[in-house]
């Protein structure tokens, strides 16, 4: 198959133009959209470096070193959008080494290397951003966003195809002369880019629309103050740990938690004290609970725990040390003293159970009785056993 030089040139700064003002919209379109912008100033600066490539139509010497510099700086504004979309951007290590990049190519063309030679490095260098691109996605995988890996070996096959391009020009010394084809490097890299420009836009702005749909259903779940589980969604995923207890015929328990006196603290500290308090209780809670346990704000100072596979003895030895380390975390906040304590109640679900919520209400009776009891203390609901009360048991 045979394609002139100035046909795949063309056809390539149109689609890398065409990708750019795609990009640079849909940046306007979505919250945390600096990857959308940077890879679309790479795809523009790409475009450039494409139209200037059909204007030396390999002849202009001082053409053809500017498209090798531009497509050295559309590679790092590639891996900068890669590496900002997960907020492991570091922008001055990028600048220093495109820096240093960049000086490498002017110093080997003011030493008058040959530009066969200038090209092969510049092909290692983009190859290498391309190929730390795609690796940076792929490390990203944990949040489970389907479009990060078509996005990550769409960069991967960019670098690649460019090392390939290196290792020709290594080979060879020079570029091809005549007509570039598709038995030539040369031509395969025109045509692969067109399709990295086509696949790294469509499969940014999915994997953007994908991050900011998953942000909104968690911001639907998730308690904007602590981060902890709202309500709904603390039922809703309660009821699941209680169904798999249930089924595995393991025991499930439930600490309904309320902070003593909290109205006090807000009228005499003020609301961003008693903000401070609720975040710390969740910080806490991250620490001293597993993974598998949930938690979450019922609203106000309200919280409750569901802990899968927990005996009674055990859920009231989590609940006493929740409630000494919400002590001694709370007793300064803002350089303020403050005597913060909480009550809790704790319950497991019986053989009738088939909610979380009828466990709860058990729970919040225990949490009652911890109240009228003096407070900064753990209570028993007096179905769940013969105990029914246990009062700072850690001290």
């Amino acid at each position: 198959m045979h394609l002139d030089f100035g046909t795949l040139t063309v056809a390539g700064g149109l689609v890398a133009l065409v990708s750019a003002l795609l990009l640079l919209f849909a940046w306007t379109q979505y919250d945390r959209g600096a990857p959308a912008l940077r890879l679309g100033v790479s795809h523009l600066v790409a475009a450039g470096a494409i139209m200037l490539l059909a204007l030396a139509a390999g002849q202009d010497a001082t053409l053809l070193v500017a498209t090798q510099l531009m497509f050295v700086v559309a590679g790092f504004l590639a891996l900068s959008a890669a590496m900002s979309f997960d907020g492991r951007e570091r922008i001055a290590v990028l600048f220093l080494t495109g820096c240093a990049a960049l000086m490498l190519l002017a110093a080997m063309i003011a030493v008058a290397v040959p530009l066969a030679w200038v090209r092969v490095v510049q092909l290692a260098i983009v190859g290498m951003l391309f190929l730390s691109a795609g690796a940076g996605l792929w490390l990203g995988r944990a949040d489970k966003l389907r479009a990060r890996f078509p996005l990550a070996a769409i960069f991967l096959m960019h670098g690649t195809v460019s090392f390939v391009g290196f290792a020709e020009g290594v080979l060879q010394e020079s570029l091809a002369s005549g007509v570039p084809t598709f038995g030539n490097w040369y031509g395969v890299i025109h045509v692969e880019s067109m399709i990295y420009f086509i696949g790294s836009t469509l499969f940014l702005v999915a994997l953007l629309k994908e991050r900011s749909e998953v942000g909104y259903k968690s911001a639907s779940l998730t308690d904007p103050l602590t981060g902890l589980l709202n309500r709904r969604a603390f039922f809703e995923s309660g009821d699941r740990v209680l169904q798999r207890c249930r089924r595995s015929g393991l025991p499930c328990s439930v600490i309904a938690i309320d902070f003593d006196r909290f109205k006090a603290v807000n009228d005499t500290y003020g609301h961003a004290v008693g903000d401070r308090v609720l975040q710390a209780f969740a910080a806490l809670a991250e620490k001293h609970l597993r993974p598998r346990d949930v938690v979450g704000r019922l609203g106000g100072e309200e919280f409750a725990v569901v802990l899968p596979e927990t005996h009674l003895r055990e859920a009231v030895e989590v609940g006493d040390r929740l409630r000494t380390a919400f002590g001694a975390a709370t007793y300064d906040v803002e350089g303020k003293e403050m005597q913060t304590t909480l009550s809790g109640g704790v319950a497991v679900a019986l053989g009738d159970d088939r909610t979380i919520a009828e466990v709860l209400e058990r729970a919040d009776r225990a949490l009652y009785r911890a109240k009228l009891n003096g407070r900064d203390r753990i209570e028993f609901d007096a179905a769940s056993s013969s105990i029914r009360v246990v009062g700072k048991i850690a001290s």
